[in-house]
């Protein structure tokens, strides 16, 4: 069998990872860029690392960022993806026949609707822990005009291609989706079937070597980029809602400080004796090490159901910021 797995994250790079080791196929990786995002691409010294690590057969390298344009009037950005996805059809033309299945975990992308144009078919993954469980319009498509108009053209909104042939989920409860074949499959499980040796080649392509003596007991918070995202209105913003949720949920002297691997911010600049990671990687890998943290915290990040080595898990939520923005 041959697979194909579609990444554009760090975290998608992990689960993909994962799922090839624990199974015996022909596995690629194609990375790529979407819009401004080729971070990834460009991160030539990780994807040097995923190579000595054999675990895929084959990489490839889909760089779309320079041919995204920045247009700030919607109807003209969306004419403009219209005619550039389906020259991308045709320059991929036949690339995808190969693959007995395709793996996406986010098909609103401009590869997503390049796989779906062509028709083929393919497993959506979740974009990441737990996604299709949060509460987000996208999942509930509205049907008006622009809906059918996308439909008819062939360009589905998130997890709604008639080219989904399922949806592999953690947990299948309480799914914010609909009219999907779901296929549960933990993440836990996952990472529990690995060896050591299995994580340890895992390791080796995100993290460098770091003293981990001095983390047990710690409380960890996971970040996320809400001001690079536009949740906030600036970075400031972010440090200030960030230094209310330790005051308000740890009183530990011993913080660490795990960051979205696309934020910006330099945390040690505005927290002082907190240990930030400086490695980009997934919050998912601190499974990997023998840490036991006291509490880990995040506003919404869905990242905090894998964490797994924490005595108390504090999940605030999107309610928790949309009242703290109301009472600036």
């Amino acid at each position: 069998m041959k697979n194909l797995y579609c990444c554009n994250t760090y975290y998608h790079i992990l689960i993909s990872m994962i799922k090839c080791i624990n199974s015996n196929d022909d596995n690629t990786l194609l990375i790529f860029s979407d819009k401004s995002n080729n971070a990834l691409v460009n991160n030539f010294a990780l994807i040097k690392k995923i190579k000595k690590s054999n675990i895929f057969n084959d990489i490839l390298i889909f760089d779309y960022s320079e041919k995204e344009i920045d247009i700030e009037k919607r109807l003209l950005s969306s004419i403009y993806r219209f005619f550039l996805t389906k020259k991308v059809v045709k320059e991929t033309e036949g690339r995808f026949d190969i693959y007995d299945n395709i793996y996406l975990y986010f098909d609103c992308s401009l590869l997503g609707h390049v796989i779906s144009q062509q028709k083929k078919y393919y497993t959506l993954l979740e974009d990441g822990t737990d996604t299709f469980k949060v509460n987000l319009s996208r999942l509930k498509p509205k049907k008006n005009i622009k809906y059918y108009i996308k439909s008819l053209l062939n360009f589905p909104d998130y997890a709604q291609s008639k080219y989904i042939k399922e949806i592999e989920v953690n947990n299948s409860e309480d799914l914010n989706i609909y009219g999907k074949k779901i296929l549960q499959c933990p993440k836990k499980e996952m990472i529990d079937s690995l060896s050591t040796s299995e994580k340890e080649k895992i390791l080796n392509v995100f993290v460098s070597n770091f003293n981990i003596d001095n983390f047990d007991n710690s409380d960890l918070l996971i970040t996320q980029p809400l001001s690079e995202d536009n949740i906030i209105d600036n970075e400031q913003q972010k440090i200030d809602y960030y230094k209310k949720v330790l005051n308000d949920y740890s009183d530990n002297t011993k913080i660490i400080i795990k960051p979205h691997p696309r934020e910006n911010t330099d945390y040690e600049k505005y927290f002082d004796n907190c240990f930030v990671f400086r490695d980009t990687f997934p919050v998912e890998l601190i499974n990997f090490y023998p840490i036991n943290f006291n509490k880990v915290i995040t506003i919404a990040s869905t990242s905090i159901n894998l964490i797994y080595n924490c005595n108390e898990k504090i999940y605030l939520g999107w309610e928790w910021l949309e009242k703290n923005k109301e009472r600036k």
